[in-house]
């Protein structure tokens, strides 16, 4: 008898089998998965659609004149764009404007410098010490302030001891404000009069006024005399200008508490540097002796062919290390070079109609010295 003889599987074929149909299971359930997943997203978008293709409901009809209702009017997009833009409370009412943008409105209103307005304010004495019977309050144009061009000059008299004030009719404007009296001033007060500020009020206190004095030499220790002396108020730039005298000294009087600067000869070249001082708290300020260097002096007279004296004419001078001076002729022809260094000028003079001169002069001492000059005929 023959058999039927099948193959049997061998050691391995039977574990091959089963992960065969372990992957294919797992096939079919990602499958299942994933077709889930889909079936899933289409759904949400189909909802998504239908909802935008719904109509939007209709508004409610507004009530009707004869209704007693007042009608209320419509909000404007970017009204609505904005309140929905700005932080609201807790009850859900909008917070107030951001202070920055109010401030900048205000700021560049064109109208803002248009009217005028007034000025109040009160007057403080040093302790102890009496309203004076007549004092002045100053107003001028701010040299800092916006709105200064539309500021005016004016000087108000304050009588009867009065230290409480008004003063009406004040164009809007940018103002320094300050009050004095005799040996008594205030520091300047800053403030703005305008459209928002019509009638700002302001308090000054009462300082007294002080001396400022010192004394001019050479390196010989000589007196230095003519030369000019200006105290600059560094908050303000103001000059206040004097002389020398014959003794060398030099003296202000009525001079403000603050911090200045002391420049001997010309601003804009002077013999020795600037000097800073503070002379708040001082009645009297000695800033003692300046020893400025050897100088010559000079004195420029311009004529004519005929020996006439010529007014008017500019008369400029140069010397070999780079100083120079500058001015014009007075009635009598003269111009004062005043103190020059020493060296080697050279000079020139015209007048109005073009005519000209040059001079060339040594300044060897210290010894003054006269300079003519005649300009040649029309």
């Amino acid at each position: 008898m023959i058999l039927d003889q099948k193959k049997l599987p061998g050691p391995g074929e039977g574990a091959s089998r089963t992960g065969r149909s372990l992957t294919r299971a797992c096939r079919s359930w990602f499958r299942a998965g994933a077709a889930l997943v889909i079936v899933a997203l289409l759904g949400a978008c189909g909802e998504t659609e239908s909802a935008a293709l719904e109509p939007e409901p209709a508004p409610a009809a507004s009530p009707a004149a004869g209704d007693g209702f007042a009608t209320p009017p419509s909000a404007s997009p970017s009204a609505g764009a904005a309140a929905a833009d700005r932080p609201v409370r807790a009850d859900g009412t909008p917070l107030p404007e951001d202070p920055t943008a109010e401030a900048l409105r205000r700021l560049r209103d064109p109208d803002r410098f248009r009217g005028a307005g007034s000025l109040r304010g009160a007057l403080y004495l040093p302790g102890g010490e009496a309203a004076p019977r007549r004092w002045t309050l100053k107003l001028s144009p701010s040299r800092t302030l916006a709105g200064r061009e539309h500021a005016v000059e004016r000087a108000v008299e304050i009588t009867g001891g009065a230290t409480e004030f008004t003063v009406e009719d004040v164009p809007f404007g940018g103002y320094d404000v300050r009050a004095y009296t005799d040996g008594y001033a205030s520091r300047p007060t800053s403030v703005s009069i305008e459209k928002t500020a019509s009638s700002p009020y302001v308090t000054f206190a009462l300082e007294p006024l002080g001396t400022v004095r010192g004394v001019l030499q050479d390196e010989d220790g000589r007196a230095v005399e003519g030369v000019t002396v200006h105290l600059r108020l560094r908050r303000t730039g103001e000059l206040t200008t004097t002389e020398s005298r014959a003794d060398g000294a030099w003296f202000f009087e009525g001079v403000e508490t603050g911090a200045w600067t002391l420049i001997v000869g010309r601003v804009d070249a002077p013999e020795v540097p600037p000097k800073d001082f503070d002379n708040t708290g001082a009645r009297s300020s000695n800033l003692g002796a300046l020893t400025l260097p050897v100088r010559g002096s000079l004195r420029v007279n311009v004529a004519d062919e005929s020996g006439a004296p010529l007014a008017g004419v500019e008369v400029v001078g140069y010397s070999d290390g780079g100083a120079n001076v500058s001015g014009v002729t007075d009635a009598d022809g003269w111009f004062d070079a005043g103190r020059i260094p020493f060296g080697s000028w050279k000079f020139l003079a015209r007048d109005g109609e073009g005519r000209r001169v040059r001079e060339v002069l040594e300044v060897e001492d210290g010894e003054p010295a006269t300079l003519y000059m005649t300009l040649p005929p029309r």
